[in-house]
């Protein structure tokens, strides 16, 4: 006696399902209630197994889908994750660049005080000169001022300093 999963595993094969059929009335069923009932299991089976098909059918499409929509997915993700590797580089040249930029510009700018110093340190001995030249000069104005003769030339430089009257 075959059973319905011999059936079906036969049937794929190209077998065909062999009715049972009951010798005898012991049981209690007759040979064609067992053929009914077996017909009603079967159809049942045959529904249910469709069903399975279906089901895995539409997994296997779901499956596919969703490991196209995964294809896609990570082929955007490379793109993303090449163009912010380029981005992420072009900001490491430019932030390279402009390090670059600071140290030159760090550079000038010592150099410029030292140099700022150094005018410093020039201007403040240039001064101290011109401050003692000018002492010197004051010393002999205030000496020549001093002296007899420009004392006795005063009324001379009052006539001919004097304005004219026109």
């Amino acid at each position: 006696m075959a059973s319905k999963f011999d059936h079906y595993s036969t049937a794929k094969r190209g077998l065909v399902y062999q009715p049972v059929v009951a010798q005898d009335k012991t049981d209690g069923y007759s040979a064609e209630d067992v053929n009914r009932l077996m017909m009603e299991i079967e159809q049942q089976f045959d529904t249910y197994v469709r069903k399975i098909e279906r089901q895995l059918s539409d997994a296997r499409e779901s499956l596919s889908a969703r490991r196209a929509e995964l294809a896609k997915l990570a082929n955007l993700a490379d793109k993303r994750s090449d163009a912010s590797n380029t981005a992420m580089a072009a900001l490491s040249q430019e932030v390279a660049a402009r390090d670059n930029e600071i140290v030159k510009i760090k550079t000038e700018l010592e150099q410029q005080g030292t140099a700022a110093k150094i005018d410093r340190e020039t201007a403040a001995t240039l001064q101290a000169q011109m401050s003692l030249q000018i002492t010197d000069l004051e010393a002999k104005v205030n000496e020549m001022r001093q002296s007899k003769s420009w004392r006795l030339t005063r009324p001379l430089r009052f006539i001919f300093n004097r304005p004219k009257r026109g």
